[in-house]
């Protein structure tokens, strides 16, 4: 007997969340139509929030730059973090980044 083919329903992809990042380093959710601080930004990227955050006057993608900005002003707190904690996310980042380019730069 001939089975019917298995239909798999559609996956959701959560919505990517547009923050627009101006000269003044102000940041705005255009979801929320509201201005957020960097905190609260880290608190989205923690929530499991997709964000894309771009230049609002040239629209450039600041997204990395803007993690980055994150990873160091969560890591500097030293009540929070040992004080060579930076370093050591640094250091993994690098490492991981040049591991991605051998990696791929080898494939392509």
């Amino acid at each position: 007997m001939i089975q019917p083919p298995m239909i798999q329903p559609p996956v959701i992809q959560p919505p990517v969340v547009e923050i627009k990042k101006y000269a003044n380093r102000r940041l705005y959710d255009t979801a929320q139509s509201a201005y957020i601080t960097v905190s609260d930004l880290a608190e989205m990227v923690a929530s499991g929030t997709k964000i894309k955050v771009s230049d609002a006057k040239s629209g450039e993608d600041l997204t990395s730059i803007t993690l980055l900005q994150i990873l160091m002003e969560q890591c500097v707190n030293p009540v929070y973090y040992p004080r060579d904690y930076p370093m050591c996310c640094l250091m993994a980042v690098l490492v991981l980044l040049w591991v991605w380019q051998l990696t791929f730069l080898r494939i392509t």
